[in-house]
């Protein structure tokens, strides 16, 4: 799956910032705190995720040539992983990308998306082309 460049991404520089915040998240094998804030100039996201599994960053910024979100993660798992992708109206995909560029079969899906909460679902696609989830995350945002 490819994003067509001529298609705008919903929001554009601001499609990213119902994420924007510190956020309680909770899965099935326990829990974590996610703080996410604009730096660089306000044009760079930053994710900071802390939870007793795993602890990790990205970096994502929104590309308007190509009207794609791009983005980097690294954690102490020795984790690098490179995602792209868009805003639609109720929710937003990145999909993983080689460091060559080419399709890694994984996504990540931010969906049920309002003010206060969403679900964030890491997925990873059969050679039928079908998605399955490989970890969901329900956010809160903290009070």
């Amino acid at each position: 799956m490819d994003f067509d460049p001529s298609v705008p991404s919903h929001g554009g520089a601001s499609g990213f910032d119902f994420w924007l915040g510190e956020w309680d998240c909770t899965f099935e094998s326990g829990s974590a705190v996610n703080r996410i804030s604009r730096i660089l100039g306000e044009r760079v996201i930053h994710e900071d995720f802390r939870s007793a599994e795993l602890n990790g960053q990205s970096l994502s910024v929104f590309n308007e040539e190509r009207q794609l979100w791009l983005q980097t993660w690294v954690d102490d798992q020795n984790s690098y992983l490179l995602f792209v992708g868009r805003r639609e109206p109720r929710s937003m995909v990145l999909l993983g990308r080689r460091p060559d560029g080419a399709a890694s079969g994984m996504r990540m899906v931010w969906d049920e998306i309002t003010r206060d909460a969403f679900s964030w679902d890491y997925q990873k696609q059969s050679p039928d082309g079908t998605w399955s989830s490989q970890w969901k995350i329900a956010y809160r945002r903290r009070s």
